[in-house]
């Protein structure tokens, strides 16, 4: 019998025996321009709206430490300062003590703690409090702050003055006077805020997050980039979906906790109230299941987005698989996200220092011609500068906080991004799904193109086709 020759081992596809390793790919796909500009888009449009709910409801002072972090006179130039001047570490200036580090922070009900920055005068800081080190999880914190925060037991209003907005102008700072126990009026203005503010930002991240969880999801399974349109209207499409799926648990902690409330009736009397107690323990299981309801949304939203762009399905099928993912797979959950969040803070690091380092030579290459005490001048926007001195300088500023405001955007381009990969490898993990299958690319059907081709009207016999109408 003749030999047979040994296999030789030319290849090893990394990717194929550690699947993770995908997750590699999600700062390459992140920081394309247009998603950069949909992530920064998506950023000013929330940025912009919670302003503006911030001054409707800065009348009332109890709530005052829940509206003044996303006050801001411009979010364009408040979002844009989470990047510095020079390059650092991790959002560390070289020479500056970390205190001056500027956050990012724009999340309702989120009270900011101590000082944080001290600011140029003229300038706009950003707002709230925000760990630049972790793009993942603080994205996450972010967006699901109003939610969190909408039923906090220990909620109380404002006591003092101390708390007011550090860069609002001086007349537009609302002024709070000592306040006593919440009451029910600032309780509900207080759920109002926090619910408008929430109900915004999932608006906003139903059209932006699906546009970039759609090319993330073709990019990811193809390795070709969609079509930035195709994406839009995908997503532009699905809207609804993208909106709805996060109240589907919502609706069912409402269902399950209304007979707990009726019960809870019976305990306002000591006469009745014997009747509440020898029920408790079907009250406890309705809770279990709430707290499970919850528990699932808080880990699981993310989730729904990348489904409803990977599968092209409806809201019900995404809230079904992400509970599923979540609770069948936590460990693979939690291992990915891990690994997410590391290569995240990476991609941040050289985001971060690449904007910075721009911002820098373009300063000190114009200093060159105009002078380091003239540069330092409008960068810093100083009040002895006249009238066109002050324009120009606030054009600059404009610029420069533009190209902040475009790497800030890396931090949610890549969320989401992050989030669809981790989609992929937990329904790999979960239902032995390919990674490369995914909802294809909506094209033209043959039926449809004949249709049209029909309906064109012919030109009559002996008439050039120019006449025929």
């Amino acid at each position: 019998m003749p030999e047979q020759e040994p296999l030789a081992l030319r290849k090893i596809v990394w990717s194929e025996v550690f699947p993770w390793l995908n997750l590699a790919r999600c700062f390459r796909i992140a920081v394309q321009f247009r998603l950069l500009a949909c992530g920064a888009l998506g950023l000013l449009l929330m940025l912009t709206g919670w302003s503006l709910l911030g001054f409707l409801f800065s009348g009332n002072p109890a709530i005052l430490p829940d509206v003044e972090p996303v006050l801001a006179p411009c979010p364009w130039l408040a979002a844009g300062e989470l990047i510095g001047d020079r390059p650092g570490v991790f959002g560390l200036k070289w020479g500056v003590p970390p205190g001056d580090v500027a956050p990012l922070a724009p999340s309702p009900g989120r009270t900011v703690a101590g000082p944080t920055d001290r600011p140029r005068p003229g300038r706009a800081t950003a707002f709230g409090q925000y760990n630049p080190a972790h793009p993942f999880w603080g994205v996450w914190e972010l967006l699901s702050a109003p939610w969190r925060n909408l039923f906090d037991p220990n909620w109380a209003p404002a006591t003092s003055t101390d708390r007011l907005v550090r860069f609002a102008p001086r007349g537009m700072r609302p002024v709070g006077a000592g306040q006593g126990p919440a009451t029910s009026t600032d309780r509900l203005v207080r759920f109002a805020f926090l619910l408008f503010s929430g109900l915004w930002a999932l608006g906003v991240w139903a059209l932006f997050g699906g546009v970039i969880t759609r090319a993330a999801a073709i990019e990811l399974a193809t390795y070709d980039r969609a079509k930035t349109v195709r994406s839009v209207r995908y997503a532009a499409s699905r809207w609804r979906a993208y909106f709805a799926a996060p109240f589907f648990p919502l609706v069912g902690v409402l269902l399950i906790a209304l007979p707990v409330a009726l019960v809870g009736l019976l305990l306002r009397t000591e006469i009745t109230g014997w009747v509440a107690a020898i029920v408790w323990p079907l009250l406890l299981i309705d809770g279990t299941l709430i707290a499970l309801l919850l528990l699932g949304l808080l880990f699981g939203w993310p989730l729904m987005w990348a489904n409803i762009s990977v599968e092209g399905v409806d809201s019900f099928d995404a809230v079904g698989r992400a509970y599923n993912y979540v609770f069948q797979r936590p460990l693979h959950y939690l291992f990915y996200v891990l690994v997410a969040s590391v290569l995240g803070a990476l991609g941040w690091l050289l985001v971060w220092n690449f904007v910075a380092a721009v911002v820098a030579l373009t300063h000190g290459a114009a200093a060159w011609g105009a002078g380091a005490a003239r540069m330092e001048a409008i960068v810093g926007r100083s009040t002895d500068l006249g009238a066109l001195g002050s324009l120009t300088a606030g054009l600059i500023a404009f610029w420069v906080q533009g190209l902040k405001l475009l790497g800030t955007g890396f931090l949610f381009s890549y969320f989401w991004t992050a989030s669809t990969a981790i989609y992929y490898l937990l329904r790999h993990d979960a239902d032995a799904t390919e990674l490369d299958e995914v909802c294809p690319e909506e094209e033209p059907s043959p039926q449809t193109a004949e249709a049209k081709t029909s309906a064109a009207p012919t030109a009559p016999a002996g008439l050039p086709e120019s006449q025929a109408e």
